[in-house]
């Protein structure tokens, strides 16, 4: 019996406890994307949509507005067909 409890307290309950905090964190991760793909659905711009998913973020790890501005006017243009519009492609 002491070693059934050794093993519950000792082995079974800090696994669960992992995995419990693990399985947590990957839900607000796909809340996160739940949140902008909906805003972007209901037909906000897409910076909104940016800060409906932003605001779900736990506090201690969402990024600061103005990081998110940056990050948005730093990304590349893509055009319709997913491809960078910036690229130079061959004539045809």
């Amino acid at each position: 019996t002491f070693s059934g409890v050794l093993a519950s307290y000792g082995v079974a309950a800090p696994v669960a406890h992992s995995l419990e905090s693990t399985f947590a964190a990957e839900g607000k991760y796909l809340e996160c994307i739940k949140a902008g793909i909906i805003a972007h659905i209901q037909g906000y711009a897409p910076q909104i949509a940016i800060e409906f998913a932003r605001k779900t973020i736990p506090s201690h790890l969402r990024p600061s507005f103005a990081e998110v501005e940056e990050t948005i006017q730093n990304a590349p243009a893509h055009n319709a067909a997913g491809h960078d519009a910036t690229a130079v492609s061959a004539p045809a």
